[in-house]
């Protein structure tokens, strides 16, 4: 049964479309005067949901497909910034919470925490080559909380509905193997 997978990637799909088309349409680049930049990740949040709930490969499949999307159509200041960011964020995230019930606290707070660290490390790569030059506090202000907050909204809204999904669909997606070692010996 392949067509689950196939299922989350055209999700996936759709919102890296609605992100990058519709949404900057809807929030514009300087959102009320304030010179807030407000970034939807809204596919990356989907695949942080895949790798915390249900399979991690998968999720660091979308995570290097999308995050190279967005590094050669969008963002081409420096080709792996966000393709380096998600697939490091979604890895750690998913590998921090395998072996744990994930309650509904936990997974929006680690993909909460997991956008602002994926805003830093875009941004710090950015700092270090000297792409941008603005203070840490003024993009913590003026871009990372905002689009936190966007995205954090985004997240608790499709909690239920992806959870729902993903519990009548764990079946048919292969299960991650194990990496315990057998002890004895043959």
């Amino acid at each position: 049964m392949m067509w689950h997978k196939h299922l989350i990637w055209l999700t996936v799909w759709i919102l890296f479309l609605l992100e990058s088309s519709l949404i900057p349409w809807l929030i514009p680049a300087s959102a009320g005067g304030m010179q807030l930049s407000i970034t939807a990740h809204f596919a990356f949040v989907l695949i942080l949901y895949v790798g915390i709930y249900l399979n991690r490969r998968l999720a660091l499949g979308m995570a290097l497909a999308i995050g190279l999307l967005h590094d050669i159509i969008f963002y081409g200041h420096v080709l792996g910034a966000y393709t380096f960011g998600m697939c490091l964020t979604t890895y750690v995230i998913s590998l921090m919470l395998r072996d744990t019930h994930v309650s509904w606290y936990t997974g929006l707070g680690s993909i909460t925490f997991s956008i602002l660290v994926f805003d830093y490390l875009v941004f710090g790569l950015y700092t270090l080559f000297q792409i941008t030059s603005v203070s840490p506090w003024w993009y913590f202000l003026h871009a990372a909380l905002p689009s936190m907050l966007l995205n954090m909204l985004f997240a608790s809204v499709i909690y239920y509905p992806v959870i729902n999904i993903f519990a009548k669909i764990e079946k048919f997606i292969t299960p991650e193997e194990t990496e315990d070692y057998k002890t004895e010996s043959p």
